[in-house]
């Protein structure tokens, strides 16, 4: 309870419940009842996640929903077929070049083209 009432204090910046309600859409009589119990079921925390434009799935990982093990591999699998071509790319050279080496390229990358010339 207490990991929940911190996470949307730090998310919502310590804002007055006004201005909570106002950005989410709800009553600031809602919004006093969740910071007053720091209780809140997992849609709460999906849509204070997305009114304050902080990812969801971390939010539920942070407050207890769902455990950092069960965000699998197969899980991350799905998210990465999702992913487009050119956040992969940048991933990708952030880590080769992050492990201090330096990648080379027999043709110039670009990420708007399809793929390497034939």
């Amino acid at each position: 309870m207490d990991d929940q009432r911190k996470w949307f204090d730090d998310v919502t910046a310590n804002e007055p419940d006004a201005q909570i309600a106002d950005k989410m859409d709800v009553s600031r009589t809602t919004v006093h009842r969740w910071r007053r119990r720091g209780d809140f079921d997992a849609s709460n925390i999906i849509l204070i996640s997305r009114a304050y434009n902080v990812d969801p799935v971390w939010s539920l990982i942070s407050t207890g929903f769902i455990r950092p093990d069960e965000f699998t591999e197969n899980s991350m699998k799905k998210m990465l077929t999702r992913a487009p071509t050119p956040l992969l790319i940048e991933e990708l050279h952030s880590r080769f070049l992050g492990k201090g080496g330096r990648v080379t390229f027999p043709f110039d990358l670009d990420p708007r083209e399809p793929g390497p010339p034939r």
